[in-house]
C-alpha cells in the first residue's frame, strides 16, 4: 500500500551535489526517463546561450518554466547539461517520499524539497541562498502543479517573485538577479493520431457503450466526455444535466460545493466592533504579540464566564512568568508589553 503524504512527517531534503554521480545521473535521465519512460525523441532549445552567459558572469538566475508534463524537469536538466550548466531544482516533497534511494538520487542531482501545503521556510531559505551564490541556475515551476496544456498558463504562485526579490537585495554590487521564463511545448508525431481510434474504442467499451470507430475523433471525444459527465451527474445529482459541457460542469461543481457548505454554519459574520460581537465561546488571539496592546482594552467585551481564550503567538508571551513560580514569578516581559497594559488583565 502506498502511504499517503499526510501519514508521513515532513523532513526537508536539501540539495547535496555529488559530482561523481552526476554523469550517471545524466545518463539515466537521458536514456531511461526521457528516452524510455516519456519517449521524447528530440529536444530543441533556443535562448539558453544567454542563460549560460548570465551564470558565467556570476549573476543570480532563476528559470521559471511552465509545467505541462511530468517530463518537464527531465527536459530542463538535459538542456542545462547541453549548455554546461548544473542547475538546482525545487521539487515537491512527494517525489522524495517514494523511496529512500529516490530521495538520495534527487538530492545528489541538486533537487531539494518543498512542502507546498505550508510556508516551508527551509526551502525558501535554501532557494535564496542558492540564488545569492550565483553561478548556476535555480529551476522553480511557478504554477506549482502539472497542467496538461501548453498554450495557456495557470495562475502563478507569488513565492517565485518574492524569493528572487529577497535574493536580489543581498547581492553584491554589480550582480543582478534575473528571472528567465521558459516555455515548454511538446509536439507528437503524426502517427500517434492513428492510435486514437482503438484507444477511444476501449474507453467506450469501458462504460458499456458500443464503440463507434467510424465517427470523427473530435466528435467521439466530445460524445465520451458527455457520457462520463452524465454518469457523474446521475451519481451526485440524480439525473443528467442540460446545456453545454462547460455549463453542466459549472452546475455540477456548484451542486457539490453547495452540499459541502450546507454542513457548516452559514451565519458567520465579520465585524470590527467588539461590543456588537458580544461574549464568545472561544476567542482565538491570532495576532503578533506586540499588537495585543492595541486591542487589549476591547478584548474583555468578547469574554463571558466560560469563554476560552486561545493564544496563537509564537515566542515567549508577556504572561510567560504568570504563576510560574520561582524568583521570576509574576515578572512582566516589557519587550512585548512595554506599558504593562496587557498584564493588568491577568487574573
Amino acid at each position: 500500500m502506498r502511504r499517503l503524504r499526510t501519514d508521513l512527517p515532513y523532513t526537508f531534503r536539501p540539495p547535496v551535489h555529488r559530482r561523481w554521480i552526476r554523469p550517471a545521473g545524466l545518463w539515466v535521465n537521458r536514456n531511461v526517463h526521457l528516452g524510455r519512460k516519456y519517449r521524447i525523441s528530440r529536444i530543441e532549445a533556443t535562448g539558453f546561450e544567454e542563460v549560460r552567459e548570465l551564470c558565467a558572469a556570476g549573476h543570480s538566475v532563476m528559470l521559471a518554466p511552465n509545467h505541462s508534463d511530468h517530463s518537464d524537469p527531465h527536459v530542463i536538466m538535459e538542456i542545462c547539461a547541453r549548455f554546461g550548466m548544473t542547475p538546482c531544482f525545487m521539487g515537491a516533497r512527494e517525489i522524495f517520499e517514494t523511496h529512500p534511494i529516490a530521495a538520495w538520487s534527487l538530492q545528489s542531482m541538486g533537487v531539494f524539497s518543498v512542502d507546498r501545503d505550508g510556508p516551508d521556510l527551509s526551502a525558501i531559505k535554501t532557494a535564496i541562498s542558492l540564488l545569492e551564490s550565483g553561478g548556476e541556475p535555480l529551476v522553480v515551476f511557478p504554477e506549482g502543479e502539472i497542467y496538461h496544456h501548453h498554450r495557456r498558463l495557470d495562475p502563478l504562485n507569488e513565492g517565485v517573485a518574492s524569493i528572487l526579490m529577497k535574493a536580489a537585495a543581498r547581492l553584491e554590487a554589480g550582480k543582478k538577479a534575473h528571472l528567465v521564463p521558459v516555455a515548454l511545448r511538446f509536439h507528437h508525431p503524426q502517427e500517434v493520431e492513428a492510435t486514437f481510434r482503438d484507444r477511444l474504442s476501449k474507453l467506450e467499451d469501458r462504460i458499456g457503450w458500443i464503440p463507434k470507430p467510424s465517427m470523427p475523433v473530435v466528435d467521439r471525444i466530445q460524445r465520451l466526455a458527455t457520457g462520463v459527465l452524465a454518469l457523474k451527474e446521475t451519481e451526485f445529482v440524480g439525473h443528467a444535466g442540460t446545456g453545454t459541457i462547460q455549463d453542466r460542469l459549472s452546475q455540477l461543481c456548484e451542486h457539490l460545493l453547495t452540499d459541502v457548505e450546507s454542513r457548516y454554519p452559514r451565519d458567520v459574520k465579520a465585524t470590527n466592533n467588539y461590543a456588537e460581537a458580544g461574549p464568545q465561546d472561544i476567542v482565538v488571539l491570532a495576532m503578533k504579540a506586540h499588537q495585543v496592546e492595541a486591542v487589549v482594552d476591547e478584548l474583555p467585551k468578547l469574554f463571558g464566564p466560560e469563554t476560552v481564550v486561545v493564544t496563537m503567538q509564537n515566542g515567549i508571551p508577556f504572561w510567560y512568568f504568570h504563576r510560574h513560580g520561582g524568583p521570576l514569578a509574576g515578572h512582566a516581559l516589557r519587550s512585548v508589553d512595554p506599558t504593562g497594559a496587557c498584564s493588568r488583565y491577568l487574573d
